[in-house]
């Protein structure tokens, strides 16, 4: 067997693979043999069908899956040993797979595509600057209207004869432009002020005519409609129809222990006061979660525009869409750009994480999970089986959870590295400014 690499760009090469007769004929025989014991043929002892005929019978397909289980075997080991970063996987040239004739060649040679990143550098020093935000506080207003919506989510509703400014309408939207129909409800209260008044004093049967732009703000998602039925109508614009089925009216939960513990569970609160902070700290935490997540991809562009991967795009786009026959070329195109993104930050992170040594150890995945099931054991037996329950949940899922484990605490290990190598420039924000800065 002989294996050529031909190098055609920095990012797309191919690979020749010559497979000779003496290459796969003792595997093809070892399978013909293997075959003739437990083949049920009648006329034929089980184990006793001569190999001759098993020849005549199945050779042919034997001879194809000898082969490509051959040079599936050969290519995984030539690209290994020659540290060949594949993305992807190689794509066989067609016309030379077609042009095989299995019936009466001895010898074959295929061909496959493969694409590379092409060569980088990424050098980490104090000279690159991020800004990363620290959550400083929550503005009342702000928790309170949180108070407002919990009370709202959690109160009574019950069925009335007419609606008011409070109130949700029930019934069938339809959109004359796209002879769309849907059964769905608007919030009145969520309705632009030049439309308001149209949806007040409404009952069952009753129906109006509004013009789409008054009643669709940004924000708003009525069930039933599509995002891009939403986009349609925000773009086209024009009139719709409304006629109401049913209009109900929500009576918010009190402020009771029975509200508190519901929210945030049994005995976590017991004052009004108290259960405002826990709110309060709650949203402090999630917004910094948002910040922290927006310093993460601050870190990830300015790595991408220091480094300038190239990728091999017309290739990748090709492999997408043969490796999903039922995606069309659009829906790859739009989805690339994303995809190459994610392709590069792979790319650099190991690059980077293997120069700088930063690879996690098995012992450290194990240890994370350890302390997980530890935090959520609420009795003695289930802390006692600890050991146990982590090595049952790593095997799970043919080990996808511990492969998706240990990329988790790989990708913190390389971000927490890059922190302390690079400038972060620490901004104290309030909640509502961080919100600012996250629209611009």
């Amino acid at each position: 067997m002989k294996i050529s690499f031909h190098q055609k760009t920095p990012t797309e090469a191919s690979i020749a693979i010559k497979v000779e007769a003496a290459d796969y004929q003792p595997s093809v025989a070892k399978s013909i043999k293997a075959y003739s014991k437990k083949a049920n043929i009648k006329g034929f002892r089980p184990g006793s069908v001569p190999t001759s005929l098993i020849q005549q019978m199945y050779g042919r397909s034997i001879r194809i899956d000898e082969v490509n289980k051959l040079l599936n075997e050969a290519l995984v080991k030539y690209l290994q040993e020659k540290e060949i970063r594949v993305l992807g996987t190689p794509m066989p040239v067609l016309d030379k797979l077609e042009a095989i004739d299995w019936e009466h060649q001895q010898d074959f040679e295929f061909e496959y595509s493969i694409g590379m990143a092409g060569e980088f550098t990424c050098a980490l020093s104090k000279q690159l600057k991020v800004t990363g935000y620290k959550i400083t506080g929550v503005a009342k207003e702000t928790v309170k209207d949180l108070v407002e919506k919990l009370r709202k989510t959690h109160g009574t509703a019950a069925v009335v004869a007419k609606s008011t400014a409070h109130d949700v309408v029930y019934g069938e939207l339809h959109y004359p432009a796209q002879d769309f129909r849907v059964q769905t409800k608007i919030d009145v209260d969520k309705v632009g002020p030049k439309a308001l008044a149209l949806f007040v004093d409404l009952g069952p049967e009753d129906k109006i005519t509004f013009d789409v732009a008054h009643v669709l703000q940004e924000d708003t998602k009525l069930p039933g409609v599509t995002a891009q039925v939403h986009e349609a109508m925000r773009r086209l614009g024009g009139q719709a129809e409304f006629t109401v089925e049913q209009v109900r009216r929500s009576t918010p939960a009190a402020l009771t222990q029975a509200f508190f513990d519901k929210v945030l569970g049994q005995g976590i609160a017991s004052t009004e006061q108290g259960f405002i902070e826990k709110l309060r700290t709650g949203l402090m935490q999630h917004k910094q979660q948002e910040a922290d997540y927006r310093l993460e991809k601050a870190i990830q562009a300015a790595l991408l525009k220091e480094a300038t991967i190239v990728l091999p795009d017309d290739f990748l786009r090709r492999w997408l869409q043969e490796r999903d026959k039922e995606v069309s070329k659009e829906q790859v195109a739009a989805y690339y750009q994303q995809y190459a993104t994610e392709l590069r930050w792979s790319i650099l992170m190991e690059k980077l994480s293997k120069a700088h040594k930063l690879q996690v150890t098995h012992e450290e995945v194990v240890e994370v999970v350890q302390q997980r099931f530890q935090a959520t054991s609420n009795t003695e037996e289930a802390a006692q089986n600890v050991a146990q329950l982590t090595q049952k949940f790593l095997k799970e899922n043919n080990g996808q959870h511990y492969k998706q484990m240990y990329e988790t605490l790989q990708a913190h290990k390389f971000l927490n590295f890059v922190k302390d190598q690079i400038t972060i420039a620490t901004q104290e924000v309030s909640a509502e400014e961080f919100d600012k800065f996250a629209l611009e």
